[in-house]
């Protein structure tokens, strides 16, 4: 298990938001796709917002 402790929600959604970015950049070099599913409800609204955000992920593929 990785344990992340961050000072806020919003700087506990960056990081997740920066984690997860990078695993799907990976999943599109490797493999030319990815396939995402992702958590909603209140404790993942700052992470939605900053993956959503994010313009180098190649959401097309």
């Amino acid at each position: 298990m990785h344990l992340i402790v961050a000072e806020n929600r919003q700087a506990l959604g960056q990081q997740a938001a920066t984690a997860g970015a990078e695993l799907i950049r990976r999943a599109v070099r490797e493999r030319g796709r990815a396939n995402v599913i992702v958590a909603t409800g209140a404790s993942q609204f700052e992470m939605l917002a900053e993956l959503s955000q994010a313009s180098d992920v190649p959401w097309t593929r």
